[in-house]
């Protein structure tokens, strides 16, 4: 005993070692993916953060960059001669614009309302005619601000020398007289208004732009700029073929990876109608990398001109999962060399403790075979006990609903003959009895009988000794016979004497079957329809089909109580006063036992319920017993 006790504490301490061992390792483990993970988190969103910070001061550098141009063009367009005709004051003007923003601009360009060209500095005007055109007449950045008298911010435009430039155009008006002391002003209100005298044009070189902006950039982490134009032209790119093509385009599409395609277009998409600004990360495909990318837009004054982009290549997971993978290495180890160390001293423990645990084993297989043995001659008494109980109880049940329905009838007759022996006591030689009652102690000496036959009957049925004593007949007499007897049992019920009987007849209908048992069936049916129907009628149909015979008893009653609808059929179930509760049972199992079935429902109009039952046409075995299991 003592040796058992203490192999017991071995193991058990052996087993607390190898837990605490895996527990350990496991939350190491856990402790440091949950770490991996959130660095990988945090910076991924220190990167998302510098991204979006970049992507903001690029934009405004971009912004701060472009805007003098606009200034001077507006400066411009509002303090040059009247009339446009003192050409060398409009080229030194010019000159000076040039001059103070030649890193930028390429040159500055003065048209008048006709689209000729009257002055010019720096890049040679012939140069500023697109593919579209030979001429510079008919182009959109002088023709749409003589029109709507509005400045003018082109799309990229290629020019014949190679480079991508923006055209940014602004209207000149027609100085007016000044107020008070005699100045000049001109007047770029978008109200209506006189209407424009020329133009005036300023070329940026988007080129000198993006790799100002570029190098603008971090140089300490990897990244990469470029803007597009309110339409999703590109307006920069690294790779200058893309310059001046749209976003959509087949060039720029086919650089775009399927995986991927639809995520990034619809990035761009919404940052082209984004005023805010974002961030959002692309998950490159069959890699570790994930491009985060910022956009910006950029606007002069209130309009959206442009949005600009900066990408964010990195591999953070990868990287991450690199240090997941070491420390999962070495919780590994550590597990293994825990369990290593367990399973030794297991073993040395158990093989000490062999011999004493086959002394045992054999032992307890002992104590087991007795058990077991216990168990079973255990489990034998408690099955007869509960079939015991089960049969006392519906011994007890029986015996009450039958000594009810005894002491019914026989208490009428007992009334009877107590009165006629009174009779005769009162030394009268003949005794008068008239046909009340008569039939009084007929109809209950017929209940009696009726009882004594259901009590045999289910008796017969539960000890499978019915037996079936079939013949062909015609099942139309059956019935006819049936409503008959019920006939007459109404006539004599007050209560239910104006209820109808109907039966709809088809002509002969010849089964094989019990002719007294298929009366008893159908007649135990009308019974119990009469039990619950206090007017109306009861009617009885017949249909016959390929394979057997169907015959249904509706009436106009209470219907069926849903608490005993689902053992409507079983013994003892009734909402009746009166009965034993055994004559649907008993139908129930001569229906079965000739091959048939039987069913009832309320009626769907909600008045009354229906019975079926079904027979065959087929020629069955007449000594088949009826079987209730």
């Amino acid at each position: 005993m003592v040796a058992m006790r203490l192999s017991k504490l071995t193991i058990a301490i052996i087993v607390i070692i190898v837990i605490v061992g895996f527990l350990a390792s496991f939350l190491s483990y856990q402790y440091s993916s949950m770490t991996a993970n959130k660095v990988e988190e945090l910076a991924s969103d220190n990167i998302r953060s510098n991204a979006r910070i970049t992507a903001f001061d690029l934009s405004r550098i971009f912004y701060h960059t472009v805007n003098p141009v606009v200034n001077k063009l507006d400066v411009l367009s509002s303090n040059l001669p009247a009339g446009l005709d003192n050409q060398s004051m409009n080229q030194v003007l010019l000159k000076v614009a040039q001059d103070s923003t030649m890193d930028l601009t390429d040159g500055y360009y003065l048209f008048d309302e006709n689209e000729e060209l009257l002055s010019w500095t720096g890049l040679d005007p012939k140069n500023l005619t697109t593919f579209r055109s030979p001429e510079l007449m008919d182009e959109e950045f002088i023709r749409i601000p003589l029109e709507t008298s509005l400045p003018y911010y082109s799309n990229v435009l290629n020019f014949r020398d190679g480079q991508p430039r923006l055209l940014i155009s602004f209207p000149i008006y027609r100085l007016d007289p000044g107020i008070g002391n005699g100045n000049s002003e001109i007047s770029n209100s978008t109200t209506a208004g006189p209407s424009p005298i020329g133009v005036i044009a300023a070329a940026i070189n988007l080129k000198t732009i993006g790799e100002m902006l570029q190098r603008d950039l971090s140089p300490e982490i990897v990244s990469n700029v470029g803007f597009m134009d309110r339409d999703g032209v590109i307006v920069y790119a690294r790779e200058p073929s893309l310059v001046g093509k749209n976003y959509l385009s087949a060039d720029f599409q086919s650089l775009v990876s399927e995986e991927i395609k639809n995520s990034y277009n619809s990035i761009i998409n919404s940052s082209l109608r984004d005023r805010n600004g974002g961030v959002n990360d692309i998950v490159l495909p069959n890699t570790d990398s994930v491009v985060t990318m910022a956009y910006q837009p950029v606007r002069i004054g209130a309009e959206h001109l442009w949005t600009l982009y900066v990408s964010v290549p990195h591999s953070l997971a990868s990287e991450v999962g690199v240090l997941i993978d070491q420390l999962s290495t070495f919780s590994t180890i550590v597990v293994v060399t825990t369990a290593c160390v367990a399973i030794f001293i297991s073993f040395i423990v158990l093989s000490w403790n062999r011999r004493l645990d086959n002394a045992v084993r054999s032992r307890t297989g002992q104590l087991k075979e007795i058990n077991n043995s216990l168990g079973e001659a255990n489990r034998s008494l408690a099955v007869a006990n509960k079939q015991l109980k089960v049969h006392d109880k519906m011994q007890k049940e029986f015996i009450n609903v039958a000594a009810h329905e005894l002491r019914t009838p026989i208490m009428p007759i007992l009334g009877e003959a107590q009165y006629i022996e009174r009779q005769f006591m009162s030394s009268k030689p003949l005794v008068a009895v008239d046909n009340e009652q008569v039939e009084s102690i007929m109809r209950n000496a017929r209940r009696l009988v009726r009882l004594a036959s259901d009590i045999l009957d289910v008796t017969r049925i539960e000890s499978k000794s019915l037996r079936l004593n079939k013949e062909p007949f015609d099942l139309d007499i059956v019935i006819r016979s049936a409503l008959e007897d019920t006939r007459k049992a109404l006539k004599a019920d007050e209560e239910r004497n104006h209820v109808q009987l109907q039966f709809e007849s088809i002509g002969a209908t010849l089964v094989y079957a019990d002719k007294e048992r298929i009366y008893q069936v159908v007649y135990n049916l009308l019974a119990n329809s009469v039990k619950f129907t206090q007017e109306g009628f009861i009617s009885v149909t017949v249909e016959k089909n390929p394979t057997d015979v169907v015959v249904s008893i509706r009436d106009t009653g209470k219907g069926i109580d849903p608490d005993i609808m689902n053992r409507l059929f079983t013994k003892f179930s009734t909402k009746s006063e009166t009965g034993t509760g055994l004559g649907l049972f008993i139908c129930k199992s001569i229906i079965e036992a000739h091959g048939g079935k039987i069913w009832a429902q309320n009626n769907i109009d909600g008045k009354g319920s229906t019975f079926s039952f079904t027979l065959s046409h087929g020629n069955i075995d007449p000594n088949s017993l009826l079987d209730s299991g």
